[in-house]
């Protein structure tokens, strides 16, 4: 079999976010078992794969192949990659798995943040730092009618308006399909037992849900839904945004045939919204809330409302995770913190806080 490049690391990432259309699952790409090593190959690497900054990362097997050029930058793995690590792009080239970059990542990263990587790659949406930029250069690329990069990516199907890309950019994240499941990562670690230091990856996987759509979910996921030993309140089942199908009269009369909510707690029918400033300011999104929050009420659905400020509030952390222990039928004294259980919750909301500066330090 001829030997390909292997895009791996932040760069591998990059070209996923961008063609998550082009290779999504199941049809995907094509699963391969070698890569690069010869001083040709990398030679021979001029074209940037749609979506990469330079340099881009490319796995070498010889300790005297690993150098950097302004394209390039190789990284060395001389054991065996796990099955599934590779997938064909064609042309010769190869991406490393998004499961793979969790395996090699989760190690240096604490319990939490690894769980929030794995939500990332198993939900619909993508924190990449390097992802407001690009769409702060291609925003410009459009109004300016030039372009600003040297190897400038086609317009996408999820690519908006300017001003939809302005909104992206503040919040710093943006929007593509999941690269992967919770079931899929935990088989493929399951199958990497030899690749060395990842049980922090193996633990994480345990508690990864898919269908989250932005971090914030992510972050309640993880406050109100990690074990307890992690500074979370463990408070399961939940589902992450569970629809509810309105009647058909319900639908007709207002125009929308379904809600969904951020965090779902079936056993005590109770939900959480994030009201993130960006997406529900303004008087109509405010009615729009409402009008949400009144129907879900008429259905038996309780909706708890969290913004930003509260988020950071232990008051509030506290005040929501009993009603909703409540709901569920446990004693008010189940989720009071234990010895030392404060502090790790203390701990986690500060993990969470900035969690992608270290996600992405190269």
């Amino acid at each position: 079999m001829a030997k390909r490049l292997a895009i791996t690391g932040v760069s591998s990432m990059q070209a996923w976010d961008e063609g998550a259309k082009t290779y999504a699952r199941p049809t995907r790409l094509r699963s391969v078992a070698s890569f690069a090593a010869s001083a040709s190959d990398l030679a021979a690497f001029t074209t940037l794969p749609q979506g990469c900054t330079t340099p881009v990362e490319i796995l070498v097997g010889d300790i005297a192949k690993r150098s950097k050029t302004r394209l390039w930058r190789a990284c060395l793995k001389k054991d065996p990659l796990p099955s599934g690590s590779l997938w064909d792009l064609g042309d010769n080239r190869c991406l490393t798995a998004p499961e793979y970059f969790f395996l090699r990542t989760a190690p240096r990263l604490s319990f939490a943040q690894a769980v929030l990587l794995g939500m990332e790659i198993c939900g619909h949406y993508s924190t990449l730092m390097s992802a407001p930029y690009r769409i702060y250069c291609d925003m410009v690329r459009r109004e300016q009618g030039g372009s600003l990069l040297a190897n400038p990516w086609p317009p996408t199907e999820w690519e908006m308006s300017v001003e939809h890309q302005r909104q992206l950019m503040q919040l710093g994240f943006i929007s593509r399909p999941s690269l992967a499941s919770g079931d899929g990562l935990r088989d493929y670690l399951s199958r990497a037992l030899s690749e060395g230091s990842h049980s922090r990856a193996i633990l994480a996987a345990r508690h990864i849900k898919d269908g989250s759509r932005s971090p914030m979910e992510s972050r309640l996921y993880a406050r109100y839904c990690l074990p307890r030993r992690y500074g979370g309140l463990s408070l399961l089942p939940v589902e992450l945004n569970r629809t509810f199908t309105l009647s058909a009269d319900v639908a007709k009369t207002i125009g929308v045939t379904h809600y969904s909510v951020d965090l779902y707690w079936p056993t005590a029918s109770i939900a959480i919204e994030y009201q993130g400033k960006e997406v529900h300011s303004g008087l109509t999104a405010e009615q729009r809330d409402r009008l949400k929050r009144n129907i879900l009420e008429v259905e038996g659905v309780r909706i708890l409302s969290i913004d930003a400020a509260q988020y950071d509030n232990k008051s509030v952390l506290e005040l929501y995770g009993s009603e909703i222990a409540a709901g569920m039928g446990k004693a008010s004294w189940e989720l009071k913190p234990r010895r030392g259980e404060q502090q790790k919750r203390y701990a986690l909301a500060d993990e969470l806080r900035d969690w992608e500066s270290d996600l992405y330090r190269v």
